[in-house]
């Protein structure tokens, strides 16, 4: 577990310092209480005005326990009642996952494209003169995306759709790409979707109108997430927006 403490200082300057990083015993809010709780205890803290952290239940335990310490102990304002602070970055990264959930198969069919090439250096090699035949105007290479990391799913449809004539030119040149990719994702249930396969014309279409609109939560992520300034007063306009 991380412990990061904001605080201004007595110049007014907002500061961040990473004060400790711990092996919790578990993941059980009480475990997490209880290292939480003996950290605030040795570095001498005793005024807290929030504690932010993601939407799993076990930190829920855990703040409703803290609430209670915390007030009994005089340590914090309003009687703990704005303690709880929940990270809008975890909030917006749930609201684009069952998003992507929904609207997955041209982004599957792609990332699974991508995961062949870069499988084997012999095929990444291929590729490469397969993106200078096709004249690809990028200095940078495909890359693949964290599944539970929404915003590097951008940043991979971002990148990869300047490769689309190379995907195209490296179809040619290797036999298996399209056998193998036949082969990658579930059976499709009756009436549903086929995932499998090359990334189609229509779907490097779909990716490129996608990631215009993840590109406002893409920012909304970066402003929500900046450490040199304040943001819990602007983050309820740009989620609304």
């Amino acid at each position: 577990m991380v412990l990061t403490a904001h605080f201004i200082d007595s110049s007014w300057n907002l500061r961040k310092k990473i004060i400790s990083f711990v092996l919790v015993d578990g993941h059980k809010g009480d475990d997490i209480r209880k290292s939480l709780e003996k950290l605030l205890i040795e570095w001498g803290i005793e005024r807290v005005c929030t504690i932010t952290v993601d939407n799993a239940s076990s930190n829920d335990t855990c703040l409703a326990y803290m609430k209670r310490s915390l007030t009994n102990r005089g340590c914090t304002h309003a009687r703990s009642q704005y303690l709880h602070m929940r990270c809008v970055a975890h909030i917006v990264n749930l609201v684009v996952q069952d998003g992507l959930k929904i609207m997955c198969h041209p982004v599957n069919r792609i990332r699974h494209a991508i995961k062949f090439v870069r499988a084997f250096p012999t095929r990444l090699d291929v590729f490469k003169k397969c993106v200078q035949l096709s004249k690809v105007a990028s200095k940078g290479l495909i890359n693949i995306d964290v599944a539970t990391r929404w915003n590097s799913t951008f940043v991979m449809l971002d990148n990869v759709e300047k490769f689309e004539r190379a995907f195209e030119q490296y179809a040619l040149h290797d036999p298996n790409y399209k056998t193998e990719l036949g082969k990658t994702g579930p059976e499709p249930k009756p009436d549903a979707l086929d995932q499998r396969g090359p990334p189609t014309q229509s779907d490097w279409v779909y990716v490129r109108e996608f990631k215009q609109f993840l590109q406002h939560f893409y920012d909304l992520t970066n402003k929500v997430s900046g450490t040199k300034y304040v943001t819990a007063n602007t983050f309820l306009e740009e989620i609304a927006d």
